[in-house]
């Protein structure tokens, strides 16, 4: 039997900055962490006996705005990496995952939230 997973989380990642200006290291790691424990708090006692060797990653960004290629992979960097700390998946690097399957769904303003799903394969 494979293990998969799959949970929604409210709420939107930071993706990169379209304007250029910088934000504060403080403000990064806060974003990090809140996305960090969010998907361990998401995954709970659902997580394999081992972290997944290889895997495939569909992740689906609800929003009122459309994003960019680039933007919505960059925003989705603390989710993954949540994955790594809960003990879900060993590693993010692409020879664990894989080419991520990465979606956009149009949402109204006030409904943003992430659809994350992992299949061990």
């Amino acid at each position: 039997m494979t293990y998969s997973l799959e949970f929604t989380i409210g709420g939107l990642p930071r993706m990169a900055n379209p304007s250029g200006k910088s934000t504060h290291w403080r403000k990064l790691y806060d974003e990090a962490k809140k996305w960090q424990i969010d998907v361990a708090l998401a995954v709970g006692s659902r997580k394999p006996i081992k972290p997944l060797e290889k895997y495939q990653l569909t992740l689906v960004r609800f929003s009122s705005v459309e994003p960019d290629f680039d933007g919505i992979v960059r925003g989705f960097k603390h989710v993954v990496d949540g994955l790594r700390l809960a003990g879900v998946i060993s590693d993010d690097k692409i020879s664990n995952s894989g080419q991520w399957n990465v979606a956009w769904m149009k949402s109204s303003p006030r409904n943003g939230r992430i659809s994350v799903r992992v299949e061990e394969r």
